[in-house]
Formats: structure tokens, C-alpha cells, sequence
């Protein structure tokens, strides 16, 4: 299933850095955000800089809002 919504991405040491976004395959933009982060190529470079001082495991990934999904099949 393919989650349809809004989410954010907020950091646990400083929760006042957050990004909101919205995606029609929540669970796969995640995955994109992590990857992105890896390699350097976040459209963000506070989130970058923040992301290679703390780590990944610093931020959060949260849904606020489900709209719908798709299902394969």
C-alpha cells in the first residue's frame, strides 16, 4: 500500500528545524530523503549541514496527515 499525505521531518535536539512535505508514497519519499542525505544531494543545504553534524538518527519522520492510499493489486 502506498500512503497518500503530508508529513514532516523534525530534528530531536533542536525541534525548532523541521521540514514539512507532502507525497503520494510517503513511505518511498522517506526512503528518497534518506538516500538524498547520504549523498549529499538535499535541496536544503541547513538540513544538509545538520544532517552531517547530527546524523540521521537525529531526525524524526512523522505522518500528520493520511489522505488516502493506493493500493498494488
Amino acid at each position: 500500500m502506498d500512503f497518500i499525505g503530508i508529513y514532516i521531518i523534525i530534528s530531536k535536539s533542536h525541534p525548532e528545524r523541521y521540514y514539512i512535505g507532502s507525497s503520494i508514497n510517503i513511505e518511498e519519499r522517506w526512503n528518497t530523503h534518506k538516500s538524498d542525505f547520504k549523498v549529499g544531494r538535499r535541496h536544503s543545504p541547513h538540513f544538509q549541514r545538520h544532517f552531517e553534524k547530527y546524523g540521521i538518527n537525529d531526525f524524526e519522520f512523522l505522518i500528520l496527515e493520511c489522505t488516502n492510499y493506493i493500493s498494488k493489486g
